[in-house]
């Protein structure tokens, strides 16, 4: 069966879906769905693994040689570069293919880590998204990482 042909529309990835369907609920039936797709990324995994697996993805390297969480010592930490290497190379390309996204109209929505994420990933890699999003983002996390990428940042 051939795919009915829609126009291309903006393409909004949110971080962290396992944790997320009463809210992508509430999101849907606020929006016009036929105005933007809406895609969730999660693991699949129990509260306690995703937990400490999004320490890691949604963390930059940690200053000094030991790469762990400051919270929970037996997360680690440090996967942002890897986490948006996939991004690039598998996700943002498979979702634009399959769901005819509106060139440049791409986002991308954490929270907390997620948060962390969506700012480490803007100061460092600002053309992977158009836009960011970062609710509550985790700015404790190695403080002040994220205040010294700000001032290193060629557009702050």
């Amino acid at each position: 069966m051939a795919r009915r042909w829609r126009p291309p529309r903006p393409l909004l990835l949110l971080l962290d879906g396992d944790w997320l369907g009463a809210d992508i609920q509430h999101i849907s039936s606020a929006i016009n769905r036929q105005q933007v797709h809406i895609a969730t990324l999660g693991y699949g995994l129990s509260h306690a693994e995703t937990a400490a697996q999004r320490a890691f993805d949604f963390s930059p390297k940690a200053p000094g040689r030991e790469q762990v969480d400051p919270r929970v010592a037996s997360w680690q930490c440090g996967g942002a570069d890897a986490f948006s290497a996939f991004l690039a190379n598998s996700v943002i390309g498979y979702l634009r293919s399959e769901l005819n996204v509106e060139q440049q109209k791409t986002g991308i929505f954490g929270h907390s880590y997620g948060g962390l994420y969506c700012l480490y990933a803007l100061l460092t890699q600002p053309a992977l998204f158009d836009f960011y999003y970062a609710a509550s983002p985790a700015l404790w996390w190695h403080w002040p990482l994220i205040p010294e990428l700000v001032s290193k940042s060629p557009s702050a």
